[in-house]
Order: C-alpha cells, then structure tokens, then sequence
C-alpha cells in the first residue's frame, strides 16, 4: 500500500461510492415493483409520472395531458409530434410497461 494519503481518500471513496451504487439499486428494484403494482388513473398528469422534462412538454403542447390521452395515441402520432422523437418515444413506452400499460395499436408482448 502507498504511504500517500490521497490514495487512502481515494480507496475509501470508492468503497463508499460502490455502497451507494449498490444502494441506488436496490431502491430503483423497489421503486419499479411498487411502481407496477399500482397503476396510476387515466386522469393522471403526465408531469406527475417519471418523464423526462422533453417529453412531457411536446405532450403538452399537443395537448396530451393524460396516462388516459397518452394511451390512445400510436407510435406515429407521437413521432409527429413536435421535439418528440424516438428517445421520448422509447422513454414514454419504458414508462407505460412499468404500468402495464401500452400505446394505441401496440402489441402486448408477453
């Protein structure tokens, strides 16, 4: 072992920051499970759910303000919509399968 001390901080750190990584984790797992357990109403806000700030604002300003709204548009109207792209595409389908949930026209894969 090194006599320096910095190395000694820095090997801490990294116990410390594996710890958390470990932690993180596990709250994510249990986030996700309570998560599918209760799925939100339609009339749930889609600022409440766990969207990215981009996403939900190009849902806002096409007027999709639901989880109720969301679910009856398909992937192509969503891709149309304005600052809505694949990435917000793929995040909103990520978001509506933790609920069990899908978009319009979209095939249940079990």
């Amino acid at each position: 072992m090194s006599d320096n001390p910095v190395d000694g901080v820095l090997s801490v750190l990294r116990q410390r920051r594996a710890a958390l990584d470990m932690a993180i984790k596990e709250l994510e797992a249990a986030r996700r499970h309570a998560t599918n357990s209760a799925p939100p109403a339609d009339d749930t806000p889609l600022a409440d759910l766990d969207l990215s700030l981009r996403a939900v604002h190009a849902l806002r300003d096409a007027q999709i303000l639901t989880l109720g709204e969301l679910v009856q548009h398909s992937d192509m109207d969503l891709l149309r919509l304005m600052n809505f792209g694949r990435h917000s595409l793929n995040e909103v389908k990520t978001m509506l399968g933790n609920y069990g949930l899908r978009l319009n026209g979209e095939e249940r894969h079990e």
